[in-house]
């Protein structure tokens, strides 16, 4: 899925590697060398919020989860959207237990809730491997790098642009008519990711339409002509 994006440099070869942390916590939990707690968060709840003091690491199970930053006007912005076998909230890690940012769960989620010192005591004992999870720790900071790059340097068509293609790279579904992003992402939630207005989403969600480089399907996901817009996007580089 997505095989271009690598390629065309949209995708770090580091973010497209897959690390075994998730698969690693999940196979600890189940013989017993990691304390958890299964917790169920409904639509629209938090998983946490900024200011809490929560000291855990969240392995989503079901669902969907965001995690976003507000001004101090209350602007939201989403740093980065997390679905089924996702780790976040490595955060805790580092000692210090207030959250800077918000989780918010984006449909009804099913998480595994994972005390930091059991990590940490894990990695002692070895049941997780210290090199994967320093990998993992360095594949998210490089994302919110990258992030921060982004909204810098690059126009807001070209960052929507690139963000449908991640969404479409971690979210998307394959179909006859392109790769399927199969979670209603509105658009107030894509100008957050990408640091503009609604109205200039909207504008250039219909003038991808319009190039054929994207499309709606019947239910109002949004399908990426994945090569389609890549090319168009490394021309306007």
């Amino acid at each position: 899925m997505i095989k271009n994006l690598r390629m065309a440099g949209f995708i770090p070869e580091i973010l497209a590697e897959s690390t075994s942390l998730h698969e690693q916590l999940l196979r600890s939990i189940w013989r017993g060398e990691i304390h958890s707690n299964t917790i169920k968060v409904h639509k629209n709840n938090n998983v946490y919020l900024s200011g809490d003091d929560d000291r855990m690491i969240y392995l989503i199970e079901k669902g969907q989860v965001k995690r976003v930053m507000y001004s101090l006007s209350g602007k939201e912005c989403i740093l980065a959207i997390h679905c089924m076998g996702d780790v976040f909230g490595e955060s805790c890690l580092a000692g210090a237990g207030a959250r800077i940012e918000t989780a918010l769960a984006m449909e009804n989620t099913i998480l595994k809730q994972i005390p930091s010192q059991s990590i940490l005591r894990a990695v002692q004992l070895r049941t997780i491997q210290v090199n994967d999870l320093i990998r993992h720790l360095v594949k998210r900071n490089l994302e919110q790098e990258l992030f921060i790059v982004d909204l810098l340097t690059l126009s807001s068509e070209f960052r929507l642009g690139k963000t449908l293609l991640l969404l479409a790279y971690k979210l998307g579904e394959e179909r006859p008519s392109g790769i399927a992003i199969p979670k209603r992402i509105i658009q107030e939630e894509l100008s957050q990711m990408i640091g503009t207005t609604r109205p200039r989403v909207s504008e250039f969600l219909q003038k991808f339409r319009q190039l054929g480089l994207i499309e709606l399907s019947a239910e109002r996901f949004i399908i990426i002509k994945e090569e389609n817009l890549a090319n168009y996007l490394l021309r306007a580089a």
